[in-house]
């Protein structure tokens, strides 16, 4: 603050004991009386980038030669901006307060309409008025460009020119899409058009907003405008020496946006576009220009990534040639000699080349009419891929766990402690899961189900006896003193009833012991059998078992 607040008063020696009184009749105010926020701004320390940075922007934005107050109060309320990026205080309502005021009292205020635009919905700006205000600016620069021609000699007018164009076409891509028109029409195709040659034009001026560029592609697709985009990559790639020192930023937001690992492999929207469009050549010259750009670079994961990438979208391709000449980069992709040159390889990215290739050479062995050594051939492939160092180390290991788990659930089902019957249903849930055994899975469930209701019955029974106990004990007994009245009749058949009743119930309750007991022993057999499975049945499921 000390840097700015001595180009203010180089500028105005007054300045600085009005401004103060003027910020604090507007929303700022309370930013002001806060004794922590202004403690914090007055003590900000920053490294010397920053301070050459804020020296360029106080040059050039506060030398206008003019020392009002308004002038005054704008970059006060604009510096508050710079530090956005630097500071606690970043995309909240004061900020947004702060910026409007800034544009209203100078309508050329770029850098504030940017703040705005980028994000209009939050900043509670109509979309109308965002349009309106991105035209007005984007006309003004023109008229700037065409009266004085040395206007773009800065890179930082180049640069807010490039940035106020994208966002002004994208407002005008929205504005055609929403505009309310007869049902079932589409959007007018020219507009559209019209909007994305806006697109490509700030690509001239200023270098590429990637972070931008990705939602612009969302919109493309959305519409169903391939055609437009890949104009758009082929004019981006005419400006590859702008944004060859940023590949990295590019292939996490451009490359990574177009390839979804969850929806493998067919979202890769690069191979859709150019077979819909019919315009390989461009998607090439872009790769090429990527590929040339990180080594430069000099990042060997980088170009990895990248080339990945580009074997991806051309295996994915519906054209034979160019189908080949994927399945070729991603088998070298996996050579040992390239993987070993990478160090911190993504090994997301390896397992997507590996799952890539295994599914189709699982699908070109399962295809009608091939030949018997062909399929021998592709099994021999994606045998390959199996983890054997994993898989085969760890082969007795994963045995004797199987067997030492399937031993616990023996032991704890021939125990007289019914609780441990539950542990070992649980566990043989676990274990034959993993199998694959659905049949005894489902006893196995069973059992652990009917212990549970074996339990909760025992708990309501005793609660059922405790009331029928206090009720004995409390309420005396209707027939006492006139026993003689009841005849002996009477007497047996209540007990005959009450008889019949505990033979029924004695009746279901064996019965379900029995039940259970058969269920047991059928567990006990089948975790006997299970014991005695070979290593090789076993080796499709241990990797679940394996520590």
């Amino acid at each position: 603050m000390a840097v700015l607040r001595g180009y203010l008063v180089r500028l105005d020696p007054t300045g600085p004991n009005e401004a103060p009184a003027k910020l604090l009749q507007h929303t700022y105010e309370n930013f002001w009386q806060s004794d922590d926020a202004r403690e914090y701004f007055e003590r900000y320390r920053c490294s010397l980038d920053t301070l050459a940075s804020i020296e360029r922007w106080a040059t050039g934005s506060l030398g206008r030669g003019d020392s009002s107050t308004s002038i005054w109060e704008m970059n006060m309320a604009l510096n508050y901006e710079l530090f956005i990026e630097f500071s606690w205080f970043s995309r909240s309502k004061p900020s947004t307060a702060r910026a409007k005021r800034a544009l209203d009292l100078d309508p050329s205020n770029w850098d504030a309409l940017l703040f705005l635009a980028t994000d209009p919905e939050y900043h509670a700006i109509p979309p109308r008025e965002t349009f309106d205000l991105l035209q007005k600016a984007k006309a003004q620069m023109d008229n700037l460009r065409s009266s004085d021609s040395s206007w773009l000699s800065e890179p930082g007018k180049r640069t807010v020119l490039a940035s106020i164009m994208l966002e002004f076409g994208m407002a005008l891509w929205r504005q055609t899409l929403f505009r309310r028109r007869p049902k079932g029409e589409k959007p007018a195709q020219d507009e559209l058009e019209e909007a994305a040659i806006i697109h490509r034009q700030s690509l001239e001026f200023g270098d590429p907003k990637f972070h931008i560029m990705k939602r612009l592609f969302r919109e493309y697709e959305r519409e169903g405008c391939r055609g437009l985009w890949l104009q758009f990559i082929s004019t981006l790639t005419d400006y590859s020496a702008r944004w060859s020192p940023s590949i990295s930023n590019l292939s996490k937001e451009v490359l990574v946006c177009h390839y979804q690992r969850r929806e493998w492999p067919e979202e890769n929207r690069f191979a859709k576009a150019a077979d819909s469009t019919n315009q390989w050549g461009t998607v090439d010259a872009f790769f090429s220009a990527c590929l040339a750009a990180s080594e430069s670079h000099g990042d060997a994961r980088l170009q990895f990534e990248i080339r990945a990438h580009y074997a991806f979208t051309l295996f994915i391709s519906s054209q034979p040639q160019k189908h080949s000449r994927g399945l070729g980069m991603l088998q070298e992709l996996l050579d040992p000699a390239n993987v070993n040159q990478v160090d911190d390889l993504d090994n997301h990215l390896m397992l997507d080349i590996q799952m890539t290739l295994a599914i189709y050479y699982l699908r070109e062995a399962l295809a009608e009419n091939q030949k018997e050594t062909t399929r021998l051939e592709l099994g021999e492939k994606l045998a390959s891929f199996v983890c054997n160092d994993r898989i085969l180390r760890f082969s007795t290991a994963a045995q004797s766990r199987v067997h030492h788990i399937m031993m616990n659930a023996l032991e704890l089902l021939s125990d007289d402690i019914e609780e441990n019957d539950l542990y070992a249903f649980r566990l043989l849930q676990d274990i034959l899961s993993s199998l694959g055994d659905e049949e005894n899975l489902r006893v196995a469930w069973f059992m652990w189900a009917a212990s549970i209701w074996d339990s909760k019955r025992d708990e309501e029974r005793k609660f059922v006896n405790n009331l029928e106990n206090r009720k004995e004990e409390t309420v005396p007994g209707e027939g006492e003193g006139s026993g003689e009245e009841e005849g002996p009749e009477e007497e047996a058949g209540s007990e005959e009833e009450e008889g019949s009743d505990e033979e029924v119930s004695l009746d279901a309750e064996e019965g379900l012991e029995g039940l259970k007991l058969h269920k047991r022993v059928q567990i006990m057999d089948l975790c006997l059998g299970h014991v005695e499975r070979t290593p090789k049945a076993l080796r499709t499921t241990i990797l679940m078992l394996l520590p």
